[in-house]
C-alpha cells in the first residue's frame, strides 16, 4: 500500500466516505513501527475533536496489535502486516513495544491543532514574534468587546483625519454618514481575511483628501450627467410613435428626478434597449445613443462610487486594525487568527523560517514527518508558516541518513471556509509545485453510504462536474440498499415535511439519534429544534449552545453564587437542575430549601481562604460532580478550564475569570442523548448519520452583495489579493464593464463552487437514507434551482428500511435521590509503576502540586480527585490513592516545611531570557534565599541527573539575577514510595 511507504511524499485526495482517518492513523502507526520517534512526527488537524480522535484511533489499534486482538481493527492489521511482510506474530511482537513506547511518552505525541501549533511557535520566539510572555488568547465574546471599542475610536480617528470627506461622500450616495460607516463595517470579516495582503493594498489605495474631493466631485458629475441622460433620452422617444405603455414609461423616464428611476428602470438594467415594452421598437440613431449615454454615464458613477468606497473602507480598516493591535499590546491579549499572522510577519516576511536549524532548535526538535488533515481548509498564511518545514521534509533522506517525508489528505470538494480565508486551490497548487517530489492518490470507495445514497451522488454530482468541482465517480462497499427521495413540497411547507420525514423515520425502527436535519444557518437549525420539540420530537440543536447553557456549568456556579450573593433560588437550582439530586417529592417537603442553605454555608465555611481552583476541586468531591457527571464531556471540559485559571486567584476573581472562559467555548454534545441531530451544513462536516434530511436548499449560488461589497481578488491569478472590486449587487453590477466584469465572473464562479461543496457535504453525510424536499417553484439561482435542473423529480432510488433497526434498550435512568461516592480503600504503599501510564501519572502528581496551597490532608485528597478526574480514563482510583500519599509524603517532609512556611510561593512561573523561555516547577522565596525545587518522578540515570542539573542551574541564574538572593536547588523525586531529596551545586 503506497498510501503507507514512509519514503513517500504523498498528496492523498479523499472523498467524503473513503477512509481519510484510516489512512492518516495508519501512516502514522506504520512510522512508528518503522523506527520513526514521536517526537519527529508532527500530524496537524484543524479541530481539538479531529485531534483526541486521531490520538485516541491510534492508540485502540496500537493496543489492538500488540495484545493480539485480531477480531479487532482487521483491516487496520491486514494492511500493516501486508505492507511491512510480517506474520501476526510478528506483527503483533513489533507492535508491543511501539504501544508501550507511546502511552509512557503519550505527552511527547505531536497531535496538534495547526492552530495550536503555531501558538506554540509563538511562544518560542516572542521576541522575534514582538509578543510579550504571557499572553493570553481571546475568544469571540472578548473579541467582538474589544473591537467595539476599537472601532468606536477608529471612527473618531476616521472621521477627525477626514474632515468633510465622509459626510461629502455619504450626501452624493444619497446616504446618511451612519448609513455608510455602516456599510464599511459589515466588511470587517473580509478585511480580516486580507491581512497579509493589507499593506500592499493600503500603498495601493492610498488616497489624501484632495484625491477623495476629486472623487467625489466625479461622483456629483456622473450622477448628474446620468439624470440628465436619462430625461434626454425619454424625451427622445416621446418623439416618436409610441404606444400606451411605452408612452406611460418614456414620460417617466423623461422625468427623472433621481438614480433611482434609473436603477428600478428594467429597460436600463438589462443594458438592452430591445426590451420589455420597447422589445419590438425601431430605435433611431440618436435614441440608441441617447440610451447608451445613460448606461456609459450610470457605468462611470457606479465605478467611482466603488472607487470612492474601496478607497475609505481600506483606510478605515487600516486605522481599525492599527488600533486593535495597539489595545491587544496594551493588555497582551491575542486571538488565534493574531498568533498565525505574527507567525507570518516572523517566519515569512522576516525570514526567520529560512534557518531551519535554528527554527527546529526552538522547537526541541527536528521533525522529519508531516502529516496534515483536511488540507483544502488550510490558508493561505497558514501554509507559508509551515512551508519551509515541507520542503525540509521533502529533502527525503537527510542528515544522518533519516528518512524524511510529507503526507496530506483533504478533499477540495468539501472547502467550505473560504469565508475564513481557506484556500481550495492550495491543494493543488501545492501538488503541481512540487510535482516532482509528491505524488497524487486518489480515494475512490465509499465505506460510509448505502448504495441508494451513493448512486444519487454520482447522478447528481457527475452532471456538476467541471474544471473545479473534479467529481469523479465513487465506488460502493455497503451492501445496504439504503434509500433516496427528492421530492416537490409546496411553498411554506417545509417543516412539515420535516416532521413527517422523522415520524416516519422513527416508527420504522430508527432512533432519534440516528437523524439529523441540516440546515443552511444557525436560526434555521434553531427555528426546526423547536418545531421538533414543540410536536412531541425530540431534538436538539448543535448550533450556538454555549459551555455556560451546559448542566455542569449551571451546577457549579449555582453553588459559589449562592455562597457570594446569598440567593435561595441558586441553592435550589444546585439540587434540582438535572440531572437532579433530589426528586420533586422531596422538593416539595417543608424545610427543604432551608436543608440545602446550611448545607452550602457548610461548604463556604470550608472554602473561606482557598484560591479558587482548590474550591473548585472541593466542590467536585463534595457534591460528587464527577459520580453526577459521569460521561458528560462539558464536565471534563469546566474542569480543563479550571486548571488553568491562575492559582492564585481568590474566589471572586476565579470564578469570573471561569465564567468568562466558559462563554468562549461551545457545548459539547453529550453521545448518548437519544434527540435528532439539527445543525448547519457547515457544521456537519466530518460527522455521519443513518438518515439525513437536507432542510432547506434556497441558497443562493451568487455572490451575496448584503454580506460581501469587496471582492478581493489577484490580478495574476494567484492567491494573495492586490485589487479589490466593488460588489454593487446583481441589477446593478451590469453597468460596470472594464475589468470589473472579469474579476466579478471569477467571484461568481468561486461562489457556485462554494455553495456546490455545500451540497456535496450534506448529501455524502448520509449512511442509509437521504430526504430533500424542493419547492415546486424554486427560487432562482439557488441550490434548489440547481438540483432541479440537474435530476427528475420526483428521485426515488432504493427502498425504505421497514423495521430494519433493532429497537435499543431503554437507557437506565441514574436514580435522582442522591449520589454514592465510590468507595475509599486503604491505599497500600507499592514499589514505583514501571507500566505505560508512569508518563501521565507524572504529569498528574505535578499538576496536583501546582494546586496546593495550604499543604494539609484535606487539600492533598481534593487535588488527587482533582488531577485523576482531569486525566480519566488514563488514571485509575488506585493512581488517586498514590498521588494523595506522594503529596502528604512530601508536606510532611521538616525541610519542606521550613522552606514554605511564611514564605512567597510560586508555581509552574515561566521567565524569558536570551535562551528562551524556562519554567519553574515551584520556588519560595524567604529572607536569606530562594528555593527551588525541581520535582520529578521514577528512577533517575547519571545521564538524566546531569540534564536536570544543567535544567535547574538555567533556571537558577534567572532567579539569582531576580531577587539577587542565593538560590538553592533541589531535585525532589518521587521512587518507590518514598521521597529523596537532590541538592544540586
Amino acid at each position: 500500500m503506497q498510501n503507507l511507504d514512509n519514503r513517500r511524499n504523498i498528496a492523498l485526495v479523499a472523498s467524503a466516505g473513503t477512509g481519510k482517518t484510516f489512512n492518516l492513523s495508519l501512516r502514522y502507526i506504520n512510522l512508528l513501527l518503522n523506527g520513526a520517534q514521536m517526537e519527529q512526527i508532527l500530524c496537524l488537524t484543524f479541530t481539538v475533536k479531529a485531534t483526541a480522535e486521531m490520538q485516541e484511533r491510534i492508540i485502540q489499534v496500537l493496543n489492538a496489535l500488540a495484545d493480539g486482538s485480531r477480531a479487532d481493527f482487521k483491516g487496520e492489521r491486514e494492511i500493516l502486516r501486508e505492507h511491512n511482510n510480517l506474520t501476526d506474530e510478528e506483527l503483533e511482537k513489533k507492535a508491543r513495544p511501539v504501544r508501550d513506547y507511546v502511552l509512557k511518552n503519550f505527552s511527547q505525541m505531536r497531535i496538534r491543532t495547526i492552530d495550536s501549533f503555531i501558538n506554540r511557535i509563538i511562544s518560542q520566539f516572542p521576541f522575534e514574534a514582538n509578543v510579550r510572555p504571557g499572553f493570553s488568547i481571546i475568544q469571540d465574546k472578548e473579541k467582538e468587546e474589544l473591537e467595539a471599542e476599537a472601532f468606536f475610536r477608529t471612527y473618531q480617528i476616521f472621521a477627525a483625519e477626514t474632515g468633510d470627506t465622509l459626510k461629502n461622500a455619504a450626501r452624493a450616495l444619497e446616504q446618511t454618514p451612519k448609513a455608510m460607516i455602516d456599510e464599511i463595517r459589515k466588511q470587517q470579516s473580509n478585511f480580516e481575511n486580507q491581512l497579509i495582503g493589507l499593506p500592499v493594498l493600503a500603498e495601493k489605495y492610498k488616497t489624501d483628501s484632495e484625491s477623495f474631493t476629486a472623487l467625489i466631485n466625479s461622483l456629483n458629475f456622473y450622477k448628474q450627467q446620468s439624470i440628465d441622460a436619462s430625461r434626454t433620452f425619454g424625451a427622445e422617444l416621446l418623439a416618436s410613435k409610441l404606444n400606451g405603455k411605452q408612452k406611460t414609461q418614456a414620460e417617466g423616464l423623461a422625468a427623472t428626478a433621481n438614480l433611482k428611476k434609473i436603477t428600478d428602470t428594467a429597460l436600463y438594467a438589462a443594458c438592452d434597449p430591445v426590451n420589455g415594452n420597447f422589445k419590438t421598437f425601431d430605435y433611431d440613431d440618436k435614441q440608441r445613443k441617447a440610451y447608451y449615454q445613460v448606461i456609459e454615464n450610470m457605468g462611470k458613477y457606479l465605478e467611482t462610487k466603488g472607487d470612492l468606497m474601496i478607497r475609505l473602507s481600506v483606510r478605515f480598516y487600516t486605522l481599525f486594525f492599527a488600533e486593535v493591535e495597539r489595545l491587544k499590546k496594551n493588555r497582551n491579549v491575542l486571538t488565534f487568527a493574531d498568533i498565525t499572522m505574527k507567525a507570518y510577519r516572523m517566519l515569512v516576511e522576516n525570514s526567520i523560517a529560512e534557518d531551519t536549524e535554528y527554527l527546529y532548535f526552538r522547537l526541541d526538535g527536528r521533525i522529519l514527518h508531516i502529516l496534515i488533515d483536511e488540507f483544502q481548509d488550510t490558508s493561505l498564511a497558514q501554509w507559508k508558516i509551515l512551508e519551509p518545514l515541507v520542503q525540509q521534509a521533502l529533502a527525503g533522506v537527510g542528515q544522518q541518513d533519516a528518512v524524511k517525508s510529507f503526507f496530506y489528505v483533504g478533499d477540495p470538494k468539501q472547502t467550505l471556509y473560504r469565508f475564513r480565508g481557506g484556500e481550495s486551490r492550495l491543494f493543488d497548487t501545492v501538488t503541481e509545485s512540487y510535482s516532482d517530489f509528491i505524488t497524487e492518490h486518489k480515494l475512490d470507495t465509499n465505506y460510509r453510504s448505502a448504495k441508494a445514497v451513493m448512486d444519487f451522488a454520482n447522478l447528481l454530482f457527475g452532471k456538476l462536474h467541471d474544471e473545479t468541482f473534479r467529481y469523479t465517480e465513487q465506488k460502493g462497499n455497503s451492501d445496504e440498499k439504503g434509500h433516496v427521495s427528492v421530492e416537490f413540497i409546496e411553498k411554506d411547507s417545509n417543516e412539515e415535511y420535516i416532521l413527517g420525514r422523522v415520524k416516519d423515520l422513527l416508527e420504522r425502527g430508527f432512533r432519534a439519534a440516528d437523524i439529523a436535519v441540516l440546515t443552511e444557518t444557525n436560526s434555521k437549525a434553531d427555528t426546526c429544534t423547536e418545531y421538533l420539540n414543540e410536536n412531541g420530537i425530540p431534538a436538539r440543536s448543535e448550533t450556538r449552545q454555549k459551555l455556560t447553557d451546559s448542566a455542569p456549568f449551571k451546577i457549579i456556579m449555582n453553588v459559589f453564587n449562592h455562597i457570594f450573593y446569598g440567593d435561595s433560588l441558586n441553592a435550589f437550582a444546585f439540587r434540582m437542575t438535572g440531572p437532579a439530586v433530589n426528586s420533586e417529592e422531596e422538593a416539595a417537603k417543608e424545610g427543604f430549601c432551608e436543608k440545602i442553605q446550611e448545607e452550602l454555608k457548610e461548604f463556604a465555611e470550608k472554602t473561606n481562604g482557598m484560591n479558587g481552583r482548590a474550591a473548585f476541586a472541593m466542590a467536585v468531591n463534595e457534591f460528587f460532580l464527577a459520580e453526577r457527571f459521569e460521561g458528560d464531556p462539558n464536565f471534563k471540559k469546566l474542569c480543563d478550564i479550571s486548571a488553568n485559571v491562575p492559582v492564585t486567584a481568590n474566589l471572586p476573581a476565579f470564578f469570573e475569570e471561569f465564567r468568562r472562559r466558559a462563554e468562549s467555548e461551545n457545548a459539547l454534545s453529550a453521545g448518548k442523548s437519544d434527540a435528532v441531530t439539527v445543525m448547519t451544513i457547515h457544521k456537519s462536516k466530518g460527522l455521519e448519520f443513518e438518515a439525513v434530511i437536507i432542510s432547506d436548499l434556497e441558497i443562493s449560488v451568487k455572490p451575496n452583495a448584503n454580506n460581501s461589497r469587496m471582492i478581493f481578488y489577484s490580478e495574476d491569478g494567484s492567491m494573495l489579493a492586490d485589487s479589490i472590486i466593488f460588489n454593487h449587487g446583481e441589477k446593478l453590477n451590469s453597468f460596470v464593464s472594464g475589468g470589473f466584469t472579469e474579476a466579478y465572473r471569477a467571484e461568481e464562479k468561486a461562489a457556485y463552487h462554494d455553495r456546490l461543496n455545500l451540497l456535496y457535504v450534506a448529501v455524502t453525510r448520509a449512511k442509509r437514507e437521504l430526504y430533500i424536499p424542493v419547492k415546486e417553484e424554486p427560487t432562482a439561482n439557488s441550490l434548489e434551482q440547481l438540483l432541479a435542473n440537474s435530476i427528475e423529480i420526483p428521485c426515488v432510488l432504493g427502498e425504505k428500511y421497514k423495521k430494519s433497526f433493532a429497537q435499543q434498550p431503554e437507557e437506565k435512568k441514574r436514580k435522582t435521590e442522591k449520589f454514592v461516592p465510590r468507595p475509599v480503600p486503604e491505599y497500600p504503599i507499592t514499589e514505583e509503576s514501571t507500566d505505560f501510564q508512569g508518563e501521565i501519572f507524572g504529569t498528574a502528581l505535578h499538576e496536583a502540586i501546582f494546586l496546593c496551597v495550604r499543604f494539609d490532608e484535606q487539600e492533598a485528597e481534593e487535588t488527587a480527585r482533582f488531577t485523576v478526574i482531569k486525566h480519566a480514563p488514563y488514571l485509575t482510583d488506585e493512581d488517586e490513592k498514590r498521588i494523595k500519599y506522594s503529596l502528604l509524603m512530601l508536606y510532611s517532609e521538616p525541610f519542606f516545611k521550613e522552606i514554605t512556611e511564611n514564605a512567597e510561593i510560586f508555581r509552574e512561573r515561566s521567565f524569558s531570557d536570551e535562551s528562551g523561555i524556562k519554567t519553574v516547577d515551584f520556588y519560595s522565596v524567604k529572607d536569606q534565599a530562594v528555593y527551588c525545587l525541581d520535582f520529578k518522578t521514577g528512577s533517575i540515570t547519571a545521564k538524566m541527573t546531569a540534564e536536570y542539573t544543567e535544567q535547574i542551574n538555567g533556571y537558577a541564574d534567572i532567579l539569582s539575577r531576580l531577587y539577587r538572593k542565593p538560590v538553592k536547588k533541589y531535585l525532589v523525586n518521587f521512587v518507590s514510595g518514598r521521597l529523596e531529596w537532590i541538592e544540586i551545586n
